[in-house]
Formats: C-alpha cells, sequence, structure tokens
C-alpha cells in the first residue's frame, strides 16, 4: 500500500512540475527541476518494486535530465551572485 501511495504522489509531483513549466514559462523553472527530480524518483522506487522496467528507466533519464537542470540553474545563480 504504501509503495502505491508514494507512486502517486511521486506522478503527481511530476505532473505538477510539468504544467508549471508549460504554464509559467522560467518563473517557476529551478521549482519543476527540484519536483521533477523528487516526483521521478519517487515513481522510479514504485516501478522498481512492481518490476516495471521500462518505466524505470523513463523515470532514471527523467531523474537525471531534472538533475542537469538544477546543475544549470546553480551555475547561473552563482553567475549573477558574483
Amino acid at each position: 500500500m504504501i509503495i502505491e501511495i508514494i507512486g502517486w504522489a511521486g506522478s503527481i509531483l511530476v505532473i505538477i512540475a510539468y504544467a508549471l513549466t508549460v504554464k509559467a514559462r522560467n518563473k517557476y523553472l529551478t521549482l519543476c527541476n527540484y519536483q521533477n527530480l523528487i516526483g521521478a524518483t519517487l515513481v522510479g522506487l514504485s516501478c522498481y518494486y512492481n518490476q516495471a522496467l521500462p518505466s524505470l528507466m523513463l523515470n532514471i533519464v527523467w531523474v537525471g535530465i531534472a538533475s542537469l537542470g538544477i546543475i544549470e540553474n546553480l551555475k547561473k545563480f552563482n553567475q549573477n551572485t558574483k
């Protein structure tokens, strides 16, 4: 039961992050990257537990993309604070 809740929570986070990205453009981009990272991790855990390997692979890639976005945002932030 708990793994289902984790999977649903992750899915909701990813959907909200995507909606914010489409609607707000750059305003919430950093928040969206963190939401995608957390959401994809939670969904990935659910996929691993349920042996849904294609979905697990998709979420591993999604975590990587979100991580790259976070790194880019941190670099931009550091450049702007200098």
